[in-house]
């Protein structure tokens, strides 16, 4: 490794982090030990307290900045969780080609490391963002196990106050009779919405904002089932713990009247290649229409375009079905993919347990500061105003972390699981394409590709998603190939020697 100056870069998501276990000056110190047992010169440092779930951190931002312009410096870092934990930033190193120094986890990748080393740094990436991904994703569970349980996970609509203490729905004395009185007005059949906005305006209906309730906000309200007990959240139903404001049916009877002036909704068709297809000739969309039993595709010509040709789904269909045939993985690579995502779920783990230990420690603090409040209040030391603000600061925060560390526990075994999917349906994709419905489609042409360009009626270009570009262009490099039969698939170097990186 020729590299002899390097940028250190060191990052923890959050001040609260920071004190809880991803020391800042711990990450500095392990790396300018490293420097100096390996005659290495730091040229400059850079810091970031932020996540690194999105790109375009600060400090990461001016250090890519500062390596555009200095093409003999590369990066010295702790981990590499601490430096990148995205793909699109992973793919912003790839086209620097430089060292790349983890110190913690003795690896180091240059623009001379063999492929397979790349590769599964690559993996280990993608393992990182799904990691987080399925934090999210383990939040999400928990509000639907709270709609389950009959509380509402959004906030309450016009009528109802979020109750932050009981953490759940309440009337809203000064709103609700106005509801009421919406629906009762609407049903009669003599009012329009217009008219029933400014009789509301005038006896005191306002916005949370102080403005006037809009036609459109009440056309909304009135088809709320959640005003007669009834809740929806993302496409599921259950009955509500919250009071109602009117029956089911007044309810009926206000949507009934809605349905006779004409603002039924509107019926959707499904089809499965909108939204995916583009016109070659112009950029324009391609848009879908049903004409005697048959989906027929063409240009929205939302630009001058000379692409006149109606293609029918069927012709589509086929063409993608041989594009995903060669995108299918044979069952040597499917194999290399699993063993490298079990080593990167290893690496991983450690992420998982270091993330909950800061939570924990963050959590028995919170505790005690609450502990500490309550002896003061008792004591008549502190105000009761002052006393009540804190105290719900401090219980949101309690909440706060109760959440992370529900999600932690789910999202590292899921993150594997996940991957595994993909790889699987990665082995079956156009079996899969071919004997789905629509919506099934969709998701496969989203989860692969992007850009699909069409002219008269013709395929003729496509993008792959970069994760899956990633994926096969790394299973084309023959030296990966040779790994499938690998047991021991952790890449990293044993420790160089002192003075081995200055020759």
């Amino acid at each position: 490794m020729d590299t002899k100056k390097f940028c250190l870069y060191a990052r923890v998501s959050s001040r609260e982090q920071e004190r809880e276990g991803y020391s800042i000056d711990a990450q500095i110190k392990n790396c300018k030990d490293y420097a100096l047992a390996h005659d290495l010169v730091i040229a400059k440092e850079f810091v970031d307290i932020e996540s690194a779930k999105e790109s375009g951190r600060k400090k990461f931002s001016e250090m890519i900045a500062y390596l555009e312009t200095n093409k003999d410096v590369g990066i010295i870092c702790e981990k590499v969780d601490r430096l990148c934990r995205n793909f699109k930033d992973y793919v912003t190193f790839d086209d620097l080609k430089r060292t790349i120094i983890f110190v913690k986890e003795n690896s180091i990748i240059t623009p001379d490391s063999r492929a397979s080393d790349k590769f599964f740094f690559g993996i280990r990436v993608l393992m990182a963002r799904n990691y987080i991904d399925n934090l999210s994703d383990e939040i999400k569970k928990g509000l639907y196990e709270k709609f389950a349980q009959g509380g509402y996970p959004r906030k309450a609509p016009l009528g109802y106050l979020n109750d932050k203490n009981s953490r759940s729905i309440a009337l809203d004395s000064s709103k609700a009779p106005h509801i009421v009185k919406l629906f009762e007005l609407y049903a009669t059949g003599n009012y329009s919405l217009d008219g029933i906005a400014n009789v509301l305006y005038e006896d005191g209906l306002r916005t949370r904002s102080g403005r006037k309730v809009v036609k459109s906000s009440l056309h909304r309200i009135l088809q709320e089932p959640f005003y007669y007990g009834l809740m929806q959240f993302n496409g599921r139903t259950n009955r509500g713990k919250h009071e109602p404001l009117i029956s089911k049916k007044l309810f009926d009877m206000a949507n009934e009247m809605l349905d006779m002036k004409g603002r039924a909704k509107a019926v959707n068709h499904e089809f499965a290649l909108k939204g995916r297809l583009r016109c070659a000739t112009c950029g324009c969309a391609i848009t879908a229409e049903t004409q005697r039993g048959h989906v027929y595709y063409r240009c929205t010509h939302s630009r001058p375009c000379t692409e006149r040709k109606y293609v029918r789904e069927e012709a589509l269909t086929e063409q993608l079905e041989k594009i995903l045939a060669d995108l299918e993985l044979d069952s040597e690579g499917a194999e290399i993919l699993i063993k490298a995502t079990k080593e990167a779920s290893k690496m991983e783990l450690d992420y998982n347990l270091t993330s909950v230990e800061s939570l924990n420690k963050q959590y028995e603090k919170v505790k005690t500061r609450l502990n500490r409040l309550v002896d003061a209040h008792l004591d008549g030391k502190i105000p009761e105003d002052m006393f009540d603000t804190k105290r719900e600061e401090l219980i949101k925060e309690k909440a706060n972390i109760e959440t992370q560390l529900e999600s932690h526990k789910g999202a590292h075994d899921s993150t594997f699981e996940q991957l595994q999917k993909v790889v699987k349906v990665a082995q079956h994709v156009r079996k899969l394409f071919k004997v789905g419905d629509p919506k099934t489609k969709q998701i496969l042409l989203a989860l692969i590709s992007s850009n699909i360009n069409l002219s008269n009626g013709i395929i003729v270009s496509y993008q792959l998603n970069p994760l899956f570009s990633y994926l096969f262009t790394g299973l084309k490099q023959p030296e990966n190939r040779k790994l499938s039969g690998r047991e021991d698939l952790n890449l990293r170097p044993p420790r160089p020697k002192r003075g081995a990186l200055a020759n």
